[in-house]
């Protein structure tokens, strides 16, 4: 009985996905878009983005202690590059297309968002 109350102590004090923040860290051509519900991306511009991941807990995701990725499902459309900074990334449309950009936390995928990239 100890044991399980333990678990559940501990189970319960982990952050509950519930989405992700993304923001643009440059300027932008007019038609991009960037949230964790939609991506609009102008064929061939490299931009800068920083995610933070929401949790519907009281425990927040931290930058320490959890992993943030995003992985694109088809790299001949859009191109996904982590920096050397925790949560931010380098995101390129590469040809015009749709795909989706998976979000993974802690290497557990949870949700792609939609990718367009648009004709410059």
């Amino acid at each position: 009985m100890r044991r399980l109350g333990l678990l559940v102590v501990l189970v319960g004090c982990k952050p509950a996905y519930d989405g992700v923040r993304l923001e643009l860290k440059d300027a932008a051509p007019d038609g991009t878009v960037v949230s964790g519900e939609e991506l609009v991306l102008v064929e061939g511009v490299p931009l800068l983005i920083s995610g933070e991941v929401q949790s519907s807990k009281s425990k927040a995701y931290d930058r320490e202690d959890d992993t943030f990725e995003l992985e694109s499902d088809d790299e001949a459309i859009v191109t996904v590059e982590r920096t050397d900074r925790a949560w931010e990334f380098v995101i390129v449309g590469s040809m015009v297309g749709e795909t989706c950009v998976h979000v993974l936390v802690d290497g557990d995928e949870m949700e792609c968002i939609p990718a367009t990239v648009i004709a410059q």
